[in-house]
This record gives structure tokens, C-alpha cells and sequence, in this order.
């Protein structure tokens, strides 16, 4: 898949969340206000430790399957199109911050730590939720 390729299949998938996540919260007919860039990269790095039935349901749900994203280029996709939007200040300010918090009890995996690093410019935090909530709290809002 070429960048270009990747900047298309993955405005797709995230297109395909979008819709979906707005008719969910809109048939309160509120207000409706979200980025679906932002869900979908939230999830796609939740995706990228998914294994098994749960990497197959969420694949289906992000819209990998029907924007035909395979998994080995996934990761690149996300990584040029997330430096693409850091790297060109001159035409538009954006701020955006990806981060994953951890609670100290589970293990997680050393790859894992580095796919969202690399691929997703992401910020990894092991805290202790249990009995330093207002700390985890603070680390999210930082």
C-alpha cells in the first residue's frame, strides 16, 4: 500500500467509525461533537495489542476490513500520517497527544511499548490505579 493508498484506506476506516460512533450518540439529538481521527488512533493502538477473536472483531469494527488495511501496514500508515501532521507547521497549528496508562499489576509487552512509540508517537505509563487513582488521573490530564 503506497502512502497515498494508506492516507485513503485509512481516511475510510475512520470515516466508517465516525459514522457509525455518530449515529450511536446522536439518536439523543444532542449536540455531537468528536474527532474521529483521534477514536480511531486511540483504537488502533489498542488494536495493535489485541490478539485472537478480539483483534478479528476489532479489525471488523474499526474498518480495516472494508477500507482492505492489512495489519503488517497498519502501523506504517498511522506512523506517516501522524508525523505528517507534526511536521507541517507553517500551514496549520495542531496539538495532538497520544498516550497509554497501564496499571503496574499487568505485564506488558516490551514490542507492544514500542509499536506505540514509534508508530503512534505515544506517550506509555505504568501506575498504580488502585492506590494512586488521583496520580493516574493527573498523568492523563498532563
Amino acid at each position: 500500500m503506497a502512502f497515498k493508498g494508506s492516507k485513503i484506506a485509512l481516511a475510510n476506516a475512520s470515516n466508517h467509525v465516525g459514522i457509525h460512533l455518530y449515529k450511536l450518540l446522536a439518536q439523543d439529538r444532542k449536540n455531537v461533537f468528536f474527532s474521529p481521527f483521534s477514536i480511531s488512533t486511540a483504537l488502533a493502538m489498542l488494536y495493535c495489542g489485541a490478539q485472537k477473536e478480539t483483534a478479528k472483531e476489532m479489525r471488523n469494527v474499526l474498518g480495516y476490513e472494508i477500507a482492505n488495511i492489512k495489519d503488517d501496514k497498519l502501523k506504517s500508515a498511522f506512523q506517516k500520517i501522524l508525523n505528517g501532521l507534526e511536521n507541517n507547521p507553517n500551514s496549520y497549528t495542531l496539538a495532538s497527544a497520544n498516550s497509554v496508562l497501564s496499571d503496574k499489576e499487568f505485564s506488558v509487552k516490551k514490542e507492544y511499548k514500542s509499536v506505540l512509540e514509534k508508530s503512534f508517537n505515544a506517550f506509555f505509563q505504568e501506575v498504580d490505579f488502585k492506590n494512586e487513582n488521583e496520580k493516574a488521573i493527573h498523568l492523563v490530564n498532563e
